[in-house]
């Protein structure tokens, strides 16, 4: 079996009919379309008028990838600890390095496509007159109290290609954005970005074949790697063709099965434990995370 980190592309979305952009992006007003979601948080610290030398509070379970931007930016970074039973942020210690450090913001993770108490964090921030960044990376199709997830913040950033089988694709999501910003243009524009989207959804049809594997591992339009800055890109015009295409409630539903199935596969063996057991309602996970009493045996 082969299960690709990203999902493949089925052929058939090329030749559905092309609606509207999806609501799940966000109305027109506050939404801007990336390359990256790093791009994205990167605007999103020129349009809050973050400086350099402000202080963020960011969570001390972020990866590299998610903060570089806060850096490239100058920014000072004090990262707070989280529940390692449910990656809450530790409220008590947050609100003395609140009144400790001055801060100008605070940096909440929804990890892994389940939320943080978003409602939590805008009631700290207000409560101490910080700015709210919503990291919705995993989170694209999860929504909370009826809203989509990202709503509580003053800027919201996602990844849509880690949910959705897309050349590029990150969001950004204003409370204030206004009308007529201009982003910049795409890095690429040629249809050959889908062809590791095709090749990655054949390799796992056909169950883990070594040429297509290799193949499929292609990056697409952007390599991944941490940079020591990176000029914002809009996104890919084929990313935008798609999503006009693409059927999203129908792959949240289809990512809740799959979540279900798998957790129920996974309760019985030895030495994992499910962190998130149950799947909430509302929720559009990313992936399951589990925890591994021997994680370098697992991995060897």
């Amino acid at each position: 079996m082969y299960i690709p980190r990203n999902p493949g592309l089925p052929p058939g979305v090329l030749l559905a009919r092309a609606g509207a952009l999806p609501p799940e992006l966000g109305p027109e007003g506050e939404r801007l379309l990336f390359a990256r979601a790093r791009m994205a948080l990167s605007w999103a610290v020129a349009a809050l008028g973050l400086w350099p030398g402000d202080v963020v509070l960011v969570p001390a379970y972020v990866t590299g990838s998610a903060v570089a931007p806060l850096l490239w930016a100058g920014l000072q970074l004090q990262p707070y600890a989280v529940n390692p039973a449910t990656l809450e942020p530790h409220w008590p210690m947050l609100s003395v390095m609140a009144r400790a450090a001055r801060p100008h913001a605070l940096l909440l993770v929804h990890y892994f496509g389940f939320p943080s108490d978003p409602n939590a964090a805008r009631a700290f921030c207000d409560r101490h007159g910080l700015l709210l960044l919503e990291d919705c990376a995993h989170s694209l199709l999860t929504r909370h109290g009826g809203h989509p997830l990202g709503s509580h913040g003053d800027a919201a950033f996602y990844s849509l290609r880690k949910l959705l089988p897309l050349p590029d694709g990150g969001l950004l999501r204003l409370r204030f954005a206004g009308p007529g910003r201009l982003l910049p243009p795409p890095l690429q524009t040629s249809a050959a970005a889908l062809l590791p989207l095709l090749l990655r959804q054949a390799a796992q049809a056909l169950g883990c074949r070594p040429a297509l594997r290799r193949a499929a591992a292609i990056r697409p339009v952007v390599a991944d790697e941490v940079r020591l800055s990176e000029p914002a890109r809009g996104i890919h015009p084929w990313s935008l063709r798609l999503l006009r295409r693409l059927d999203l409630p129908a792959a949240r539903e289809r990512r809740r099965a799959n979540y279900r199935e798998l957790s129920q596969r996974l309760a019985e063996v030895p030495g994992i434990r499910r962190l998130h057991p149950e799947l909430p309602a509302g929720v559009c996970p990313q992936v399951l995370p589990l925890l591994v009493a021997d994680a370098p045996g697992v991995a060897a």
